[in-house]
């Protein structure tokens, strides 16, 4: 279990190494840290640095803080927006300068890149001295948040009852914990154990520890005895059994050979229906049965079973996990050869009561099996006692038609006064996934001991934390921007002005929330002012930065959306165009590379899945992977005909991530396999 936290945490850290990596050779950070004063520098640049840190942090729910400090000119941009040195001091400090001096001294003797710990918290530093002469001219500075270290420790020993784990700090103090119980006993544990590698044995537990690759940290996990060797006496049991099962199995396949053997091989091989050029009686009736045998081991039904096993796997990884990480939950669809063919996705949970779960259950997986012609693609897991279901699905396909679906579906269970269902939110993200499925978990809370189908509702009552709530608003409001869904984002900015700005006791944080709002107003007005040259908003970004009542302020916010919203809509035509051709050229000229997909371009291209997929289907009259797929396999069959490469370099070729995901694209495009070429 030690290894399996190390694993997945030590992967987390690296994430935010490569981040701090990336924030390095950012070219606005160089400009800024080339800089005599401030003065020097243009609002813009501190924008642009300011957007992509809040980006980072955004996208990483492991980083609580990311800044960069810049000594020469005593000066901060980071996720809370770009302030004098001694401001963002103050901010972050309830407005105490205690300890300023301290703080701009240790930042500026950074020595050494990498994890440290100060004060308690563990932070990621990073140099940047781009003059020797004169020193560190900006330095990097990551807080990682301590709780959701300690979530995904709670996370790896769910299920597994008397499982405690913990990471330790340098002199083996207790950093976090999976849980508050833990806390004596790892207080109580001995030094030696603490101090060395390995598995242990102490009191009722078995203990292993192991190094971390960052920071000096050090993971522990304590199980107690008695549960762990009752898994092994039943894994003992299990293996005895199936070993039992193998033996008889292996006896009556033993005797089906030889009767099989003994058979004229000219009657076997008109049973098999084998057909050739040569002589039958030449042929090596092992070969014969070994072909047939393979033949079917890759039939399309057990194929399909496969795919489904495999696509559970994936779902059920992802939100045990949860990832939020689009790169992450991309390479692991590469790795498992998994392809989602539209650019929407929504959760749905399905609960039965206890008695008759398992069969009601397996009913509801063989509905959705039934429904090939459906206008979507699902995957089905099964969760926590309860079944997920992921439909993946285009603009065209709306929540009131899955509804449909699933209330036809409950009609045919005969069970319907027993089951439970709750439809998550629809995106257009695959880190959005889990979001998805915790906002089906809120609505099956909402309607505990009730039946039907519920759609989950902004803004329940059982938000658990009201800050972040908040927070999660202004999150929408930046992503609707982000996506120039202007009717979303007016729809958010009442409830966002209220209850994330001014809600706020703290006058220097509701400062600082209000210049975030603005911040992120003003990059929308730039955005809209460079792909419509007739348009200037510089009137609007007047208005709206003097203003500071609720009152005003809400005014004006919804008129610059409504503005922005008029003059978007006149340059959108041509720049769907263009957008739809950079994405076909990228297409053409980077075909090959496997990890190609809708999900790469519209990160590429700064554009949401939705809106790249539905453009290009428009303009070029086929989705991206159907496009990337097409030139894939028109170049497959010119090696086929020309070339002696095997299918398997083929495959790697063209770009497919496997000979098996070769063979199944080529068969659906080109109605034969590409051994018949």
């Amino acid at each position: 279990m030690s290894s399996i936290i190390q694993t997945s945490i030590d992967t987390r850290l690296r994430e935010l190494e490569n981040i701090s990596s990336q924030l390095e050779i950012n070219s606005t950070n160089i400009e800024i840290s080339k800089m005599k004063s401030d003065q020097e520098g243009e609002a813009s640049r501190y924008y642009q640095l300011h957007n992509q840190i809040k980006s980072y942090t955004m996208a990483n729910s492991l980083i609580q803080k990311l800044y960069v400090y810049y000594p020469n000119l005593e000066f901060v941009v980071g996720d809370k927006g770009y302030f004098r040195a001694k401001d963002y001091y103050l901010i972050e400090n309830g407005l105490r300068d205690e300890g300023y001096s301290k703080w701009k001294s240790e930042l500026s003797g950074i020595k050494k890149n990498g994890f440290q710990f100060r004060d308690g918290e563990l932070y990621y530093f990073a140099k940047i001295p781009y003059n020797e002469l004169v020193g560190n001219t900006a330095v990097i500075v990551l807080q990682v948040d301590s709780a959701s270290l300690s979530s995904i420790l709670n996370q790896s020993n769910q299920g597994v009852e008397g499982d405690a784990s913990a990471i330790l700090a340098e002199g083996n103090t207790v950093f976090v914990l999976s849980s508050e119980k833990a806390r004596a006993l790892f207080r109580s544990l001995p030094e030696d154990i603490l101090l060395s590698n390995g598995m242990h044995t102490w009191d009722k537990y078995f203990c292993a520890t192991r190094d971390s690759e960052y920071g000096n940290l050090r993971y522990i996990t304590c199980m107690e005895q008695s549960i762990q060797m009752g898994i092994v006496y039943r894994a003992r049991k299990v293996t005895a059994l199936v070993l039992f099962l193998w033996i008889f199995i292996a006896i009556g396949l033993s005797l089906r050979a030889i009767y099989v053997n003994n058979q004229p091989l000219e009657m076997l091989i008109q049973r098999i229906g084998v057909e050739g050029e040569q002589n039958p009686l030449d042929w090596d009736e092992f070969k014969i049965l070994n072909r047939v045998i393979d033949s079917s081991r890759k039939s399309k039904e057990e194929q399909e079973i496969q795919k489904q096993k495999i696509e559970a796997a994936f779902l059920t990884n992802i939100i045990s996990a949860e990832l939020t990480d689009n790169q992450s939950i991309f390479l692991m669809m590469q790795q498992l050869d998994i392809e989602f063919l539209y650019p929407k996705f929504q959760l749905v949970l399905w609960r039965v009561k206890e008695k008759e779960k398992k069969e009601a259950i397996e009913k509801i997986k063989r509905k959705y099996s039934d429904g090939k012609g459906a206008p979507y693609s699902v995957i089905l897991t099964r969760y926590q006692e309860d079944l997920l279901v992921l439909y993946n699905f285009d603009s065209s396909v709306t929540s009131e038609m899955i509804l449909k679906d699933i209330l036809s579906y409950m009609e045919a269970l005969h069970n319907a006064s027993t089951t439970l269902v709750a439809m998550g939110g629809v995106y257009d993200e695959l880190s959005d996934i889990v979001r998805s499925y915790l906002q089906a978990g809120q609505t099956l809370l909402l309607h505990r001991g009730e039946t039907g189908v519920f759609h989950y509702k902004e803004g329940f009552s059982i938000e658990r934390n009201k800050t972040k709530y908040n927070l999660n608003l202004m999150r929408e409001f930046t992503r609707s921007l982000a996506e120039h869904n202007y009717e979303e984002a007016d729809r958010l900015a009442d409830e966002l002005i209220e209850k994330y700005v001014f809600n706020e006791q703290r006058s220097y944080v509701a400062k600082s929330r209000r210049y975030a709002l603005i911040n992120s107003i003003i990059d929308e007005i730039t955005y809209v002012e460079q792909s419509n040259h007739f348009f200037s908003g510089e009137e609007f970004i007047t208005k709206i930065s003097q203003e500071k009542e609720i009152s005003g302020l809400k005014e004006k916010v919804h008129l610059v959306l409504r503005e922005l919203k008029k003059q978007y809509g006149k340059s959108g035509v041509f720049q769907s165009k263009q957008i739809s051709k950079q994405a076909l050229s990228i297409i053409q000229e980077e075909y090959r590379n496997p990890m190609i997909g809708l999900y790469s371009l519209s990160a590429e291209l700064g554009v949401s899945n939705t809106y790249l997929s539905t453009n290009f289907k428009e303009i070029n009259g086929v989705g991206i992977v159907q496009c990337i797929n097409q030139l894939r396999i028109e170049k497959a069959k010119e090696l086929l005909k020309n070339t002696r490469m095997n299918l398997k370099e083929i495959a790697a070729y063209v770009g497919f991530s496997s000979d098996v995901s070769f063979i199944r694209v080529f068969k659906q495009y080109e109605n034969r396999t590409p051994g018949k070429i």
